[in-house]
């Protein structure tokens, strides 16, 4: 597998983020710090390549060989540090090429932010194995924002993997998910979209992130999304509800790294209410008995 982290860092000052994360009485870090803590958790994932694409805003205090620290904190075997974001068509169809030369079908672990922790690699291998097994499929596996794709889950029409996924098919080019070479190809050579700024592939045009359109163009294909939640936002989702803040059993995450108190199923189960959704009992029937969380950073 090879990750390919392309993110853009911004002091508080600059406008960097979009909402006001609710962590309740849990301290906050800057982001170099969590971008560091990120990666250590991505230990676990085994990468045979990763790609480190890390700039920073004028005005960040950048420390004293910070990429050199996110070289050595992966621990692959092989890792490519650039100090410059991809943000054009071109410069993305050029990852490809050369993940695809060096690395022929391995999937990519997409990574648009640097704020998306292992809290959970339990599904790391089933994952691997996944891909393993569809190597023609265009397909992708989110890995984060659990409470948001069990609800996507939820409402599509999904099926049930007895590896521990759920799947249905969409067209999103979310930029926090595990992803076919092919799907990624596909999105990076089906449509010219000139020379805009593409810095994610959910990239929202005239208008950043959060406002305007998504210029990306995908195909259907099957997303998957694991029973049990892998990487979590390190502020929290309660940017998506109240009900989802500090106090949900999907909390914000602080370092060094606190295992959460409840168990998957009451995860589940919050997720479900919050929507006024049922969790179907197959899931629940794979869910239980509770498998140990795996984590060893």
């Amino acid at each position: 597998m090879i990750l390919f982290l392309n993110v853009f860092l911004k002091p508080d000052s600059a406008g960097a983020t979009w909402f006001e994360y609710d962590r309740g009485d849990l301290p906050s870090f800057s982001k170099h710090k969590v971008l560091l803590h990120t990666l250590r958790t991505y230990r676990q994932v085994g990468f045979s390549k990763a790609y480190l694409n890390i700039e920073f805003h004028p005005d960040y205090k950048v420390p004293l060989a910070f990429h050199a620290d996110c070289a050595t904190t992966i621990d692959c075997p092989d890792v490519v540090v650039s100090g410059v974001q991809v943000k054009h068509q071109k410069d993305w169809q050029e990852a490809y090429r050369l993940m695809a030369s060096e690395h022929p079908g391995e999937p990519i672990w997409l990574a648009g932010n640097h704020d998306h922790p292992i809290v959970d690699a339990t599904m790391i291998e089933p994952i691997k194995k996944l891909f393993a097994d569809h190597p023609d499929y265009l397909m992708s596996v989110m890995y984060s924002h659990w409470p948001e794709f069990v609800d996507q889950a939820l409402i599509h029409e999904s099926q049930l993997d007895p590896s521990g996924f759920v799947s249905y098919l969409v067209q999103d080019v979310h930029s926090i998910r595990v992803v076919s070479q092919e799907l990624f190809r596909q999105w990076w050579f089906n449509v010219d979209y000139g020379d805009v700024e593409l810095p994610r592939s959910d990239w929202w045009f005239k208008g950043g992130i959060h406002g305007g359109e998504i210029l990306v163009k995908s195909p259907w294909y099957r997303s998957y999304t694991p029973l049990r939640e892998v990487c979590r936002h390190f502020d929290g989702y309660s940017h998506i509800a109240p009900e989802l803040g500090p106090t949900c059993p999907c909390p914000p995450l602080t370092i060094p790294h606190r295992p959460d108190p409840d168990t998957q199923l009451s995860k589940m189960n919050c997720v479900a209410r919050r929507y006024s959704r049922e969790v179907p009992p197959s899931w629940t029937e794979w869910i239980i008995p509770e498998r140990p969380v795996c984590y060893t950073v």
